[in-house]
């Protein structure tokens, strides 16, 4: 299967989280999009939407997110929350 070119991404991930606002993992995957456009303050909000509290991805995305942008003690917090989830699941 080919690749989406980044804006057919983005539209596929919106789209996801428009059919379930719900879930986190369309929120993390919208974070990780916006953050790799470098618009990072769009990164943040939806990697604070996708934060749940047992999905280790969303904490993950979320302490790479916050890296890029500079917060790197929140981005500790972050990929030490994803951490001892993990432990929880292995």
């Amino acid at each position: 299967m080919r690749t989406p070119d980044p804006g057919a991404r983005l539209a596929l991930a919106q789209q996801a989280a428009a059919l379930d606002d719900s879930l986190p993992i369309a929120h993390s995957l919208l974070s990780w999009i916006y953050a790799h456009k470098q618009q990072y303050d769009q990164a943040i909000a939806k990697g604070e939407r996708a934060l749940a509290p047992n999905d280790v991805l969303s904490y993950a995305v979320q302490a790479e997110v916050l890296s890029r942008v500079g917060r790197p003690e929140d981005a500790v917090r972050a990929a030490e929350k994803a951490l001892h989830l993990q432990s929880f699941e292995g």
